[in-house]
Order: C-alpha cells, then structure tokens, then sequence
C-alpha cells in the first residue's frame, strides 16, 4: 500500500479516476494531431513537365527549415504526452489497488496498522524486485525515469528504420541521387523534377540531436 501513495499528495487534493481518463483521451487526441503532422513530412518539392512544354506544375511543396527543425520540439511533445498517460495509468491502478487492499485487509495488517502484536513464526525476508526498486525511487527520480524512457522510445521509433522521419530523410537521399524520372510514352511522357526544400545540414542536425536522445536512461542506485 505504501508504494502505491506516490502517486497522492498528502492533502487529498488531485484528479478523480475520471478525470484522469479525460486528460489522458485528450493527450491521445494531441498526440494523433501530431502523428498525423509527421507522417505527411516530406523534404522535397515534386514538380512535372510534360515534354514539349515548358510549363512547370509543382505537385506538392517539401517542408521548410522551420517545420524540420520544428520536429524534435514535436517528438518531445508526444513523449511528454505518453508520459503523461503512462503516469496516469499508473495511478489509476494504484488506486485500485489501494481500494481492493482496503477491501481485503487482514488481521494481520489491522493489528500492524493499530500498533498491535500478534505472535508470528519466522519468514524469510522477501528479495527486492523490480517493482520494490522502482517503488524506492522518489517522485522526481521515478517520474523523470518515465520521462525518459517515454521519449526514448518515441524518438527511437520516428528516425529508427520505418520512423517517418528516417523514410522521409532515406527519400531525400534517393532524389537527390535521382532528381529527374520519366513516365509515359510519346506525347504523353511527363517529366517529374525533385528539389530539396531543406539543407542536408538541417536534416542531418536534428537526426544527430534525436539519436543522442534515445539512449535509455541509467537506474539509479538505491540505498
């Protein structure tokens, strides 16, 4: 019971269970609004020239320097939005837990609540796990641990293979040794040209900044 009052503050004032679900709906809603902003990036313009004709037809525009260095700002978001949640969830279980261990006291725990002895045969002490350990850290040393671990995995995911960030810099790569393709025959033939519309620099700055970030975060030690 006692590692579970992390999550509650000694006055009783807080966020009800659903609440709590309301805040986390709405960080889902931010966090897909986001989402929904990356897996669009692109960092080229397309543009098409049907041969014989001078005019040129831009088809889509890429991002600009600002909406890519705009990205890790957004990565941090969504991951401190997941730690939120996860934060969140977390609590909601602990009150439940808090309510069935009411529930199903016993003797034994009344007694030791009430400063009562009741005689008891020797145990054995219980090994730490990985729950006690956590359960010892403070609350700025376990919430920065989710913190970190949150967007570690966020970042990882956007410029690890098959992130949009990291598709959307292969792509860049790709045009840039191919900035021309044709398609059609004859009268038909339409010449499609592709320019970059941020600096490889640029690109590659925030890449190196967001890999620096998904190392996973150290436990500290207990004592």
């Amino acid at each position: 019971m006692k590692k579970d009052l992390i999550f509650f503050s000694e006055s009783g004032r807080g966020l009800t269970s659903t609440s709590a679900n309301h805040v986390s709906n709405m960080a889902k809603e931010m966090i897909r609004s986001i989402v929904a902003e990356l897996e669009s990036l692109t960092f080229y313009s397309t543009e098409v020239t049907l041969i014989g004709n001078d005019r040129i037809t831009t088809l889509s525009k890429g991002a600009d320097e600002a909406t890519v260095s705009a990205t890790a700002d957004k990565l941090h978001r969504i991951a401190s939005a997941k730690s939120l949640i996860a934060w969140l969830r977390e609590a909601i279980k602990a009150k439940e837990r808090l309510i069935k261990e009411a529930e199903d006291i016993t003797l034994e725990d009344y007694a030791k609540a009430n400063g009562l002895e009741i005689p008891r045969e020797p145990v054995l002490a219980e090994s730490l796990t990985e729950e006690d350990y956590y359960a010892g850290l403070s609350l700025d040393e376990r919430n920065r641990y989710y913190e970190l671990e949150t967007l570690a995995a966020v970042i990882g995911k956007e410029i690890h293979p098959g992130g949009h960030f990291a598709d959307a810099r292969e792509a860049l790569s790709a045009r840039s040794l191919n900035p021309h393709e044709v398609k059609g025959d004859g009268r038909d033939t339409l010449i499609y040209s592709y320019s970059p519309t941020v600096s490889g620099e640029v690109i590659e700055a925030v890449y190196s900044i967001s890999r620096s970030s998904t190392a996973k975060p150290r436990q500290s030690s207990t004592q």
